[in-house]
């Protein structure tokens, strides 16, 4: 529990391929059990997808935001403004990352601004 000086330490970081062969996985059910459908064509597009005008024209930087928590980095406030203009739509606009990297605590914050607008 205490920082001793001089004393070495061995870390070894592992890579898991699990989140991946599933999400692939899902992401391959999805394709072959979708057919034609709306939800089909929003994660497979077939064509360049329209960018949309942003809904929320007030806000177009982080720096306009008060932010619920003000430990979020600079992706994850540039994620809450792209999340509140609604940048994606007609699409989902995607969180993705291992695990540990803030995607629910950016979830919150965008939710709490959302409410908050």
């Amino acid at each position: 529990n205490a920082y001793i000086d001089g004393l070495r330490v061995d870390v070894r970081f592992t890579f898991s391929r699990t989140t991946l062969r599933t999400s692939h996985q899902a992401l391959e059910a999805m394709q072959r059990k979708a057919g034609n459908s709306h939800r089909h064509r929003i994660i497979f597009p077939q064509s360049p997808v329209q960018t949309l005008a942003p809904l929320n024209n007030r806000v177009i930087r982080p720096s306009q935001i008060k932010f619920f928590n003000r430990y979020l980095n600079e992706e994850q406030q540039n994620a809450v403004v792209g999340i509140i203009q609604a940048v994606a739509r007609p699409n989902p606009y995607l969180i993705y990352g291992p695990p540990g990297t803030g995607k629910t605590v950016t979830l919150v914050e965008s939710i709490l601004q959302t409410l908050k607008a």
